[in-house]
């Protein structure tokens, strides 16, 4: 992903400042991110369109399990009235 955006260099010599080099590589990509609010902005939806909807952690899937329920279109209830929504 940061090799498309043209990043990898720049993240490249990010993890070789001193105060980063003995950090993990998802925190360093983490902190990383967070340097410039238009690289956050512009990776959030490169990373979310990489999700795999079978791998998602419990509450993301509940998150998205509520957003997909909210987006449906109401069915009647069985007296022909829409149905109340979901909490």
């Amino acid at each position: 992903m940061l090799e498309g955006q043209g990043e990898l260099a720049s993240f490249r010599r990010f993890q070789a400042m001193p105060q980063h080099r003995g950090s993990a590589a998802p925190a360093q990509l983490r902190r990383f991110l967070g340097t410039r609010a238009t690289r956050r902005i512009r990776c959030a939806g490169l990373l979310a369109a990489r999700l795999d909807p079978a791998r998602l952690p419990a509450p993301l899937d509940h998150l998205a399990a509520r957003l997909r329920a909210a987006a449906a279109p109401a069915q009647p209830g069985a007296d022909g009235r829409p149905a109340p929504a979901a909490r």
